[in-house]
């Protein structure tokens, strides 16, 4: 939401977390400036820090951009299983 804020310029943002089987999902959508996911980036530290971490939790983390059509972020994070979590004991 702070990356939105700073530099996308956005009039609307939509957040959407869900619960599709054995996993959370986390859908953030705005309407800003976007930018070229591909090109070489200026210290974009907040979406490598997101990706990162992400990616530590054994998710995935899929970002969709393009400039003057706003951004997309899709963060996927496995849940465990119930069987192997630890017994409320």
């Amino acid at each position: 939401m702070h990356n939105i804020q700073k530099h996308a310029g956005a009039t609307q943002v939509e957040v959407r977390i869900g619960l599709p089987p054995a996993a959370l999902e986390l859908e953030i959508t705005d309407n800003g400036q976007g930018f070229d996911p591909a090109a070489k980036p200026v210290l974009k530290h907040g979406l490598t820090n997101m990706r990162q971490r992400v990616g530590l939790l054994g998710g995935t983390f899929d970002l969709t951009s393009a400039p003057g059509r706003g951004t997309r972020l899709l963060a996927r994070i496995p849940l465990p299983s119930e069987s192997r979590l630890p017994s409320p004991d």
